[in-house]
């Protein structure tokens, strides 16, 4: 694929990304494998976290030999300064790697603590592992627009991560694309696909194209899924009435139905952690059985405490009716949850 600027980073990628997190549901060999022939498709660009499992470790493995080939991008959830740090240089280790290309505040969550600005702060440390040499370029993920509007104020942030598909169009619709771009910060288009709620992948992929230097990042788990995306994307179709049709015909479907998982209903007062259930059957198709038994079964148990105050659909700012998504996401873990 023809390379594209990276806002005003000066780094080269792919139109198209590859998100890791879904090569965690297969085998360790077949993972690798994977990312090798996303590369023979063109892709140059990999994100990862220090939250998504061992995605990290089987990047390092798939890209080892051929890391200045690539660009690697990962984040860290860390709201705590010293774990921050911590979490730069394992990043580093698992992904066998001297540097990273970009760096997240994975979540955007930080930015807003006490302990991000200031000195010592998760900025500072960020800041000096870019002077140091362990980070090319800062940046941020975010599921809220005013706390990414807020972001985008910070000098050293060059890169944005944030939800935009045809039923999320808030986020590149509204405030936040054109001061973006206006300051030369890059915008990466996470959850094309809805979070894995719109099975169209062509329609996607068609939607986002009209939408100059935005640049998808994909998960997928097959080689064959991004032949596909490629194809979508260097064909460069428009859109036509058929589409816009069944656009409008998925959105009315989806409804209320879509959790941007941006965690304005948090916190609930019955300690229900409303983002990770609402998300269960998504994480199912994503990740393995046993990743998906281990890290939902605590979150649906405590999702029982739910007694339907509607505190959560009062904050909801996209009227979702939290209560009942609470109860399906129940009925369907504890299907999913019996023995095969």
């Amino acid at each position: 694929m023809d390379k594209i600027e990276l806002g005003s980073t000066g780094l080269e990628v792919s139109p198209l990304g590859m998100g890791v997190i879904q090569i965690g549901r297969r085998p360790w060999a077949e993972s690798v494998e994977v990312v090798r022939g996303v590369m023979d498709l063109g892709i140059n660009w990999f994100d990862t976290a220090r939250a998504y499992g061992d995605t990290e470790l089987r990047l390092g493995e798939a890209l080892l030999g051929i890391r200045n080939e690539v660009i690697i991008m990962s984040k860290s959830h860390a709201h705590e300064p010293d774990l921050f740090r911590t979490h730069i240089d394992e990043s580093l280790e698992r992904l066998q790697t001297d540097y990273l290309d970009v760096l997240f505040f994975h979540g955007g969550g930080a930015i807003e603590e006490g302990c991000f600005l200031g000195p010592g702060g998760i900025l500072e440390i960020a800041e000096d592992a870019v002077r140091a040499g362990k980070v090319r370029f800062l940046g941020f993920s975010a599921h809220r627009i005013e706390l990414a509007l807020k972001a985008l104020d910070i000098p050293s942030v060059s890169v944005a991560m944030v939800p935009a598909n045809f039923i999320s169009r808030e986020w590149i619709d509204g405030r936040f694309l054109p001061k973006a771009q206006a300051q030369g910060v890059a915008v990466l288009a996470m959850k094309p696909l809805g979070g894995g709620r719109i099975t169209n992948a062509e329609l996607c992929l068609k939607f986002l194209k009209t939408y100059p230097d935005l640049i998808p990042c994909i998960g997928i788990e097959r080689v064959s899924e991004m032949a596909q995306n490629v194809r979508v994307w260097e064909e460069g179709a428009l859109l036509t009435a058929d589409d816009l049709a069944e656009m409008e015909r998925i959105e009315e479907l989806l409804g209320d139905r879509f959790c941007r998982g941006c965690g304005y209903c948090q916190p609930c007062p019955q300690g229900v952690p409303i983002s990770t259930v609402a998300f269960a059957s998504i994480f199912a198709r994503q990740m393995t059985r046993e990743k998906v038994l281990e890290m939902l079964v605590e979150p649906v148990e405590q999702a029982r405490a739910c007694i339907e105050c509607g505190e959560c659909v009062d904050k909801c700012p996209y009227d979702l009716a939290i209560p009942e998504m609470i109860k399906e996401n129940i009925a369907f873990f504890e299907a999913f949850s019996q023995p095969l």
